[in-house]
């Protein structure tokens, strides 16, 4: 199964239609459908799909090579297919001929426009595409970079992962972790900078002394020049000061317990196209359990350390981390295209350890983004500030 992407211009929009349901049929992913409507910066969105597929097939028209999104298209998936394999599929559609920014890449006819052609044209897209992708390797949806220390919790981790989304061997990149590791015989260095090229998402276990790792400096170093999302993930007692270099900019999640854990897969599903499994949330859970044990075992032992030494001091409440809390719910009110949302369904859908308290407390330190509402029945709330 390959991830896809359509590029058409609108008034192609019933043969694209066609030409997606037989390539879905065939077992296919598009991240945005035909006629989907795109919420937010769609343009934004389209171009991280474009980048993220494994190939892009151009429905090239005379509408199409008039429309100056198809042909910015075209221009983009020339950049990535030069540093991450991706694969251009042009379609000539009619009578037109191929245009001259692309006659070095094979094409396709499509001389009709009925069942049958469409049929025989999914088929030869379909067959091109295997053999693709039997000759290069697809790139993993998420790169896990870890030092060769922490391989029991980046097995953790991929268990928790491997329980949420359905996976399959090519969807994850963990050196540690069978069968997610490198085959015999490859070239590391080659082989792990073409992974993070085409990775969805770098997930970048953070311990203290990451900064000894030179292969995770490399990798982190990489993801970071490529533009492509990264997660520094906190773990072992780790601090935004064991973030490296330019890292440090990025947001971090420290896996403090189970609930960051779930967090960590709610971040996971909006950041890459991996699909939720349903009907699974206790084992999730005691999966996350299991992580959130793995992520805390040294900083429990320097704890317990540290209060023989000192007197230990009690924290009020938990340490929460009020920005990346901001983040999610901006995130959540993006995604749905709300202005405002309850408390209650923040709990339900973004995070369920977000208190009333916590939330307000989070509201003034944020007095630029949010505001305190009132909903509906005298709910209390979050609204952005306009």
């Amino acid at each position: 199964m390959a991830k896809l992407f359509l590029s058409y211009q609108h008034d192609d929009e019933r043969l694209a239609r066609g030409l997606e349901l037989r390539l879905i049929a065939q077992g296919h992913f598009f991240e945005y459908k035909v006629s989907t409507k795109i919420a937010g910066n769609w343009r934004a969105k389209l171009m991280k799909a474009l980048a993220d597929s494994d190939a892009v097939i151009f429905l090239l028209s005379e509408r199409g090579l008039e429309s100056k999104y198809v042909l910015g298209q075209i221009g983009a998936a020339r950049a990535y297919a030069s540093i991450k394999t991706q694969l251009m599929l042009p379609v000539m559609v009619g009578e037109v001929e191929s245009p001259p920014m692309i006659r070095d890449i094979d094409s396709f006819k499509l001389a009709a426009d009925h069942d049958r052609a469409l049929d025989n044209l999914a088929a030869e897209l379909n067959q091109v595409i295997a053999d693709h992708a039997q000759k290069v390797p697809p790139a993993p949806r998420i790169f896990v970079s870890h030092r060769h220390k922490d391989e029991p919790l980046a097995a953790a981790l991929v268990s928790v992962i491997e329980a949420a989304f359905p996976i399959e061997k090519s969807d994850i990149r963990c050196t540690s972790v069978q069968p997610y590791a490198l085959q015999p015989g490859e070239r590391v260095s080659e082989r792990l900078r073409t992974d993070i090229n085409g990775a969805e998402l770098v997930i970048g276990l953070i311990g203290p002394e990451t900064d000894e790792s030179r292969y995770v400096l490399f990798e982190l170093g990489a993801s970071w020049g490529r533009g492509v999302p990264t997660f520094p993930v906190l773990v072992r007692g780790a601090t935004t000061a064991d973030i490296p270099g330019p890292l440090g900019e990025r947001h971090s999640i420290a896996l403090r317990d189970e609930a960051s854990c779930l967090q960590l897969m709610d971040d996971i599903a909006v950041e890459t196209s991996l699909q939720r499994r349903s009907g699974v949330a206790g084992r999730v859970a005691e999966q996350a359990k299991k992580l959130a044990e793995q992520a805390g075992a040294e900083r429990k032992s320097r704890t317990q350390l540290s209060t023989k030494s000192k007197t230990a001091v009690v924290p009020t409440r938990p340490d929460l981390d009020f920005a990346r809390m901001a983040q999610h719910i901006e995130n959540y009110l993006a995604a749905n295209n709300f202005e405002m949302v309850s408390f209650e369904r923040v709990r339900a859908n973004v995070n369920e350890a977000y208190t009333d308290a916590a939330m307000l407390e989070m509201i003034d330190k944020s007095p630029n983004k949010f505001r305190r509402a009132k909903l509906k029945g005298g709910r209390p709330g979050i609204a952005l500030v306009p």
